[in-house]
């Protein structure tokens, strides 16, 4: 599980391995301007897309290691 956390002003704070998980997905994900800027109104339509880049991303990162 993911919690949220939010270190302290002034202070620095080791990132964690599960911040950089968030990250690297988001910017992935990212890659596809049809999800980064939503143009339709229905939400099954974008979650559709996103289904598709998430599909797109483990078949490439599969392809890669054959």
């Amino acid at each position: 599980m993911i919690t949220g956390y939010i270190p302290r002003r002034g202070t620095r704070d080791k990132v964690t391995a599960d911040h950089w998980i968030v990250q690297q997905t988001l910017a992935l994900l990212h890659q596809y301007r049809r999800l980064v800027v939503r143009w339709e109104r229905r939400t099954y339509i974008h979650q559709g897309f996103l289904a598709l880049a998430a599909a797109l991303i483990c078949w490439r990162r599969l392809g890669n290691r054959t």
